[in-house]
């Protein structure tokens, strides 16, 4: 059947894939789809959950969050936060990922909650707020080098592509807290 396309989506997900930043607190992934999504998630000691995808997204992917919530609930995850990082403003993205950072600093380390943070595919976005994470709550030995921290979290999560000027640009405007 021959068909015209009217939505574009640029992201392409390479399938289920979830990586373990070690000795983080800190699980990196896509947004979960399936019950058997939430089963390694949990597999992974996960005890909270911060999606950081914008409603707009969830939306455009006809994504109904309630199904998983179940699954987070039913199989022991204690918290949810939706947490939405927007790279449509700059301005506000910085914002999004220096308040993204201190959520996630409270919930791993205020909580000791181990966290799974997701995105839509997990290449940009949440590789790049795991490492304002790291730089901006000294959680990493060479949190004062983002880019030391960029290899070393692309070591373990080998689809990641953070946006290091993002990296920077937080890290300066939101060093003060």
């Amino acid at each position: 059947m021959n068909g015209v396309i009217n939505k574009t989506d640029g992201n392409f997900l390479h399938g289920w894939a979830v990586s373990d930043i070690a000795n983080q607190g800190l699980i990196l992934g896509p947004y979960p789809i399936y019950e058997i999504d939430v089963d390694e998630i949990v597999t992974l000691r996960a005890k909270a959950v911060m999606n950081i995808q914008t409603p707009e997204e969830d939306q455009a992917r006809h994504f109904n969050k309630v199904p998983i919530e179940k699954f987070y609930k039913a199989k022991g995850i204690q918290q949810i936060v939706d947490h939405p990082v927007d790279y449509e403003d700059e301005q506000r993205m910085y914002k999004d990922l220096a308040e993204g950072a201190t959520r996630l600093n409270d919930l791993i380390n205020g909580r000791g909650l181990k966290v799974f943070l997701h995105d839509t595919s997990s290449i940009t976005r949440g590789p790049t707020l795991a490492i304002v994470y790291l730089c901006m709550y000294l959680r990493h030995p060479d949190w004062q080098n983002p880019e030391a921290v960029e290899k070393y979290l692309k070591k373990l999560h080998p689809i990641g592509e953070p946006n290091m000027l993002a990296v920077h640009n937080t890290i300066e405007a939101y060093k003060h807290i």
